[in-house]
């Protein structure tokens, strides 16, 4: 009898070993599947905080773009009768007040302005942001601007080597000889419509480089 229960206790000591090494390995399993769950929840948290602020970035600078856009077309120049001639007129008295700060010695220098912009680019901006009605207003625009006074002028231009910031780089090099002959300020404006982004530039006599404006 003590034989049989002695074997029967040597059985369930051997059953209970099992039992408890089956609960260990299932307790570590489950601490893994824990531990891989809570770094699947940080790093969804993670990606959750960093789309936030990506899309916070994003937001800002469309924001950013966006009043860059408007800060570059001031309304009244497009809507009012005369807009081309008094935005080419504000042009002038802009660099010449600019040269009367900082370079008084040339501040009574003819002042040559040349403008380009992509025709169909800005017609088409203008038009969507409501600051002409048609893409021949724009056209009236450059006429006036370029009529405001003898030394201005503004032309409107096609893509690939009739682009814009083309007209800008072969102007810039002509107006920076002309300014060395006759002691001319030379001003080009450039408008590209891939990025939507204004230019201007300015050159003193012998080519030497003014301050952006």
């Amino acid at each position: 009898m003590s034989a049989k229960l002695a074997e029967d206790f040597a059985a369930f000591q051997i059953a209970e070993e099992r039992r408890s090494a089956r609960l260990q390995d299932l307790s570590s399993q489950l601490k893994d599947l824990i531990g891989k769950y809570n770094d699947a929840v940080r790093d969804l948290e993670g990606e959750k905080v960093a789309r936030r602020f990506s899309q916070q970035d994003a937001d800002e600078s469309r924001s950013k773009y966006e009043e860059l856009q408007q800060s570059m077309f001031k309304d009244e120049y497009y809507a009012a009768g005369d807009g081309g001639r008094k935005a080419s007129l504000d042009l002038r008295d802009g660099v010449r007040s600019f040269l009367q700060a900082n370079r008084p010695e040339h501040a009574n220098y003819p002042i040559l302005i040349k403008a380009y912009a992509n025709e169909l680019g800005l017609s088409q901006f203008l038009v969507a942001s409501g600051m002409i009605k048609a893409p021949r207003d724009l056209v009236e625009f450059t006429k006036d601007f370029t009529q405001a006074f003898e030394n201005t002028d503004f032309v409107l231009v096609g893509s690939g080597k009739d682009r814009a910031d083309k007209k800008i780089q072969d102007g810039k090099s002509v107006q920076s000889r002309a300014g060395a002959e006759r002691g001319t300020i030379a001003t080009a404006i450039g408008i590209r419509f891939d990025s939507f982004d204004l230019g201007v530039y300015g050159r003193l006599k012998g080519g030497c480089k003014l301050s952006e404006i």
